[in-house]
């Protein structure tokens, strides 16, 4: 399919080449002042004016066709190396998908281990249990104080027995802290043998980590410098492709400067924004009448075994553009004939 240079410059830039690809870049110089009678008579000889240079039509048509088709060759390039591109920018994620999903569970894992550290390290910060407060036992009874046996006995059977309540609560009292305190030190050599071995793992994980890292960086190496030297490719490219569509411009409005007669006697004719060989749109026309006459057979056919009549005013979308070229190129045809 043919492209005018606005589809042509389209698809240059659709290969990702920046705004300053596109900057302006003729490499025509600036045209002089020519007098209408000076350009009458180039023209009678079949002469165009290019740039400040007089030149043959037929020759500056053939330079024209040489840098379009150069042009389509530099962006059909420029697409491979885009696709080319695109390849290599699929295996280098590939390889980063699958060294993430290698990362993430060692990841989760280091994650859990160093919260179980936190705790641990929260843990050793508690304090240690409040030694109990004991209850002090009762003086001993003396005999001058209870000078008779019996209140000597009495008294000394309150004592004893006021003595062994004390005793058991503070028995009790010391199992208790006894109990606490060997919890918080079991607590304690826990919290610190789980540090450890939190360190211990974190590195381990880490050690992973950084394998993975490495044999990533050592795997997609290659690909990174190759896809560095194709992108360097393709922007030299866009680069060729914008130089070649600015000059098939100049060329361009070089011929539409020109008589319209003196295209058509030397069978060119412009069409769609690009300058064709009269045969060539003869073939275009004749191709594209020959669809649409096969696509109107087909769909009579099918209304026919349908049952259906088919609309006398059917019209195919195409037949527009193949009225309007076939009316061009009678056009032209007849100019040709006056000359």
């Amino acid at each position: 399919m043919r492209r005018t240079c606005a589809a042509w410059l389209a698809a240059v830039l659709a290969f990702g080449w920046t705004a300053a690809c596109a900057a302006q870049n003729l490499e025509e110089a600036e045209a002089t002042a020519v007098t209408p009678e000076e350009a009458a008579a180039h023209h009678a000889q079949g002469e165009v004016l290019y740039g400040d240079v007089w030149m043959p039509l037929k020759e500056l048509f053939q330079y024209y066709q040489s840098t379009r088709t150069d042009m389509e060759q530099a962006v059909e390039q420029g697409r491979a190396k885009r696709a080319q591109l695109d390849d290599l920018n699929r295996q280098i994620y590939s390889l980063r998908a699958d060294s993430e999903s290698k990362e993430r569970p060692i990841r989760a894992e280091m994650a859990k281990v160093v919260a179980d550290k936190r705790q641990a390290e929260w843990a050793l910060r508690a304090k240690p249990p409040t030694e109990p407060q004991y209850e002090p036992y009762p003086p001993r009874p003396s005999r001058t104080q209870h000078p008779s046996d019996t209140d000597y006995n009495d008294a000394m059977n309150s004592w004893r027995n006021e003595s062994m309540t004390i005793r058991q609560q503070n028995d009790a009292l010391k199992k208790e802290y006894d109990k606490k305190k060997a919890e918080y030190e079991s607590a304690k050599a826990g919290a610190n043998a789980t540090i450890q071995a939190s360190d211990a793992k974190v590195a381990e994980c880490q050690q992973q980590l950084d394998a993975l890292a490495k044999a990533l960086e050592a795997a997609q190496a290659p690909i990174l410098q190759q896809r560095q030297g194709v992108n360097d490719e393709m922007q030299a490219l866009g680069r060729q492709a914008r130089a070649l569509l600015d000059r098939a411009g100049a060329m361009e409005e070089a011929m539409r400067a020109a008589p319209q007669d003196l295209l058509w006697k030397n069978g060119i004719v412009e069409w769609e924004g690009e300058f064709r060989l009269l045969d060539d749109l003869k073939a275009l026309r004749a191709e594209l009448q020959a669809e649409i006459d096969r696509m109107r057979t087909e769909l009579q056919q099918a209304a026919q075994l349908a049952g259906r009549s088919f609309p006398d005013d059917w019209r195919h979308p195409q037949q527009d553009k193949v009225d309007a070229l076939k009316a061009l190129i009678e056009q032209a045809e007849k100019a040709a004939a006056r000359t």
